[in-house]
């Protein structure tokens, strides 16, 4: 296939239902290598569109990849910072521009799921005379969320849509961790989840894990001694327990012994893993929560940071020296706080003249992002930006970090607060 474009069907009322339709029912039979091509084809079908580029994000979150069709040679790259597609891609919000020629616009949409971007849709349409054009960029934004959809669905069942945003080699302790973890962005009316886990493409103790169960989200993070293959199979056994014991509807402190017993019967007494259990209450804001042997959880609320949810933790996940049950904390959040739950290899990250970024640098990051009015997702894109800068001097051990914010209780009018 090309990308020129094709006669459009007729403007009107019917347009975004007629793409969406057909996104969806072409989407659902397609193979995960023609994503980009068949909606390249229905945008040009129904819109008319030329010069389409769907863009998707690679891992580290800095540039994004375009895909023109399977057939074509050209694979654009942008930087997200410094451009209109990279702008798109930031505020998460569709948006018309100029097009190459005169009497065309650019159309641009995020490639999204809620708070999870995946990309941008960039494509060009004739300008219209009257005011259709917000009309097609509505139709645009449809087809874009629709697009996302296909791309996380898809993505089970092949590897060019991994393939696509990987720019490295990958471990086979970060292809295992990948494979188990939830995404790394998740969104609801009342709470949204970002989670920040490097390096990447070698990652092994650090992980993380979430779900939201009605009114009860769930969270996770862990890091199991050591590096590599070893450590991510650590973390999976600690991951597999939590899951079963958190779909078998047990508590928190029957979690953290089923965790504890699954830990010590596959390291045999040489392997632990530190980790903090929590559930909050999204009807309420209540936050209970658990430590095992892990750094506490940080509390930002209304620019200012709070470290008062420290406590004395039990001993970690598999050493067998933990007696009796877990103490239980609880805390009550407010509308808008952010939880930051991180491991230790990101408070020890070190600059190349071996400084501690610590935890008072790790708040001054928290506070410039909030204090930046940044969305919790792109606030964690910064957070992974800061240590990037550090000339990598700072991988010196896995660095994960989960950012919670808990919006309030169910919204009464959804329409303008879930993207």
């Amino acid at each position: 296939m090309n990308n020129e474009p094709v006669t459009p069907s007729p403007h009107g009322p019917a347009e975004r239902a007629d793409l969406v339709a057909s996104l969806v029912r072409r989407l659902d039979d397609c193979r995960p290598s023609d994503v980009a091509d068949v909606a390249i084809e229905e945008l040009q079908r129904v819109l008319g569109a030329r010069d389409v580029v769907l863009y998707l994000v690679d891992l580290e979150e800095t540039d994004l990849h375009g895909e023109v069709s399977r057939h074509s040679p050209r694979r654009p790259v942008l930087p997200i910072a410094g451009n209109p597609v990279g702008d798109c891609y930031v505020s998460g919000t569709a948006t018309t521009g100029e097009g190459p020629t005169t009497g065309d616009i650019t159309l641009r949409a995020p490639v999204s799921h809620g708070f999870q971007r995946l990309g941008v849709l960039e494509l060009v349409v004739a300008a219209s005379a009257d005011e259709k054009d917000d009309a097609r960029l509505t139709t645009v934004a449809e087809g874009a969320r629709t697009i996302a959809q296909a791309v996380l669905t898809k993505s089970h069942f092949g590897d060019a849509l991994h393939q696509s945003r990987r720019t490295q080699e990958m471990s086979l302790g970060a292809e295992l961790l990948e494979s188990l973890l939830p995404p790394s962005t998740h969104s609801t009316q009342e709470v949204v989840v970002a989670t920040l886990l490097e390096p990447g493409y070698s990652t092994g103790g650090d992980a993380y894990d979430y779900a939201v169960n009605g009114d009860t989200t769930h969270l996770a993070v862990l890091d199991a001694m050591g590096h590599g293959f070893d450590a991510a199979l650590t973390s999976t056994v600690a991951i597999t327990a939590y899951r079963n014991s958190r779909r078998g509807d047990q508590h928190l402190v029957a979690t953290y012994q089923a965790m504890e017993s699954a830990v010590a019967d596959f390291g045999r007494g040489e392997r632990f893993v530190t980790a903090i259990l929590a559930e909050l209450d999204t009807t309420t804001g209540r936050l209970s929560w658990v430590s095992a042997g892990h750094p506490p959880p940080l509390l930002v609320r209304a620019d200012a940071i709070d470290d008062s949810l420290a406590m004395e933790p039990m001993p970690p996940l598999g050493t067998g020296l933990g007696s009796g049950a877990p103490t239980v904390c609880e805390e009550y959040l407010e509308p808008g706080d952010i939880l930051v739950f991180y491991t230790d290899g990101l408070t020890e990250a070190r600059d190349l003249d071996s400084t501690l970024l610590g935890v008072d640098g790790l708040v001054d990051l928290i506070r410039r992002g909030t204090a930046e009015g940044r969305s919790l997702p792109e606030l964690v894109r910064a957070l992974r930006n800061q240590l990037v800068d550090r000339d990598d001097a700072w991988v010196s051990d896995d660095a994960t970090a989960m950012c919670v914010q808990w919006r309030g209780g169910r919204l009464a009018d959804t329409a303008d607060d879930v993207p």
